[in-house]
């Protein structure tokens, strides 16, 4: 064991070494270079002072505007759901936007990707709404609380991508809803 030790001793002595001996390379090549810049003309920092955009200003005021946008959004979505008695629909402000979840199996049946006759009605209403305005829709497939392995869906993952590439399919050939914004 002695000798894998030295060994080892010897092989961290030796790294350490060409690592200094590299490190000294480095901080003569940096000081030649200083050198030859040393000797650049030396720029007003004040004329160019005005000459630089203050973005920040309009950064900050677009993500204002775009928060106001989604308060309203999300208030316009959440009266709309609440006088059409929409009951099954829950409406949630978040950083990215407005969410909006269907609950229970209304939608799907357990198991299964098809889109139910009896949400038929559910959906109609809130297309309704979102064709009204010009935001993107992003369409999230959710999965069982069960876990399922069949011949169709070997595990949830599938569940979840054909429930959410079936609502797209519904959405525009049933509701014309245009493509781009999905």
């Amino acid at each position: 064991w002695m000798t894998t030790f030295t060994d080892l001793t010897m092989l961290l002595l030796t790294f350490f070494v060409l690592l200094v001996a590299t490190s000294k390379q480095d901080a003569v090549k940096l000081s030649k270079m200083l050198e030859k810049f040393s000797d650049a003309e030396q720029v007003d920092a004040k004329v160019m002072e005005n000459t630089i955009p203050d973005i920040s200003h309009e950064k900050n005021d677009e993500k204002m505007i775009s928060k106001k946008r989604m308060d309203e959004l999300y208030k316009k979505l959440k009266a709309y759901v609440d006088n059409n008695g929409i009951s099954q629909v829950n409406v949630y402000r978040e950083d990215t936007g407005v969410s909006v979840v269907i609950v229970d199996n209304l939608i799907f049946d357990t198991g299964d990707a098809n889109v139910k006759p009896e949400a038929k009605e559910i959906i109609s209403q809130l297309v309704g709404f979102f064709q009204s305005v010009p935001n993107p829709i992003v369409v999230e497939g959710h999965t069982d609380s069960r876990p399922i392995h069949n011949d169709k869906f070997p595990s949830n993952w599938e569940l979840s991508s054909a429930r959410a590439a079936n609502m797209i399919h519904h959405l525009i050939e049933v509701y014309n809803v245009d493509d781009k914004r999905l």
